[in-house]
């Protein structure tokens, strides 16, 4: 049993850190970055279902960037569409004004401590 917590624990902890480092760089683009307009230059032509991953791939200048959207982003713009997203040069990454890039950073943070928290039972069952 003590061994199967500390795994699960582990596991709880580690996986947002693939995570974290992401939320940090889309939290300073969101705090720091400026708005700019950006031309879509790619997108799904169908767009249905609320658990399926679209993106879009929208130009600023010569550099082209990827956004995962949501169904019913993906729905009201059209290739062509200037969209205004939140850019930090240097960055390869673009946040959507309404994305809220807080509460996914609060969420990794909390899934952490809740790994360290399983992992703290391990050593203290018996």
């Amino acid at each position: 049993m003590k061994g199967s917590y500390m795994l699960i624990g582990l596991i709880i902890f580690l996986g947002p850190i693939l995570f974290i480092r992401n939320d940090l760089v889309n939290l300073k683009i969101q705090t720091e970055g400026r708005s700019v307009l950006m031309e879509i230059v790619d997108k799904p032509n169908f767009c249905v279902g609320t658990r399926a991953k679209w993106m879009m791939k929208v130009k600023y200048g010569d550099l082209i960037f990827s956004k995962q959207i949501s169904s019913s982003y993906c729905e009201s713009h059209s290739i062509g569409d200037a969209v205004e997203v939140k850019y930090l040069e240097g960055y390869d990454e673009i946040v959507l004004p309404d994305e809220n890039i807080t509460f996914k950073f609060i969420s990794s943070a909390v899934l952490m401590i809740f790994g360290i928290y399983v992992i703290y039972l391990s050593f203290k069952s018996k």
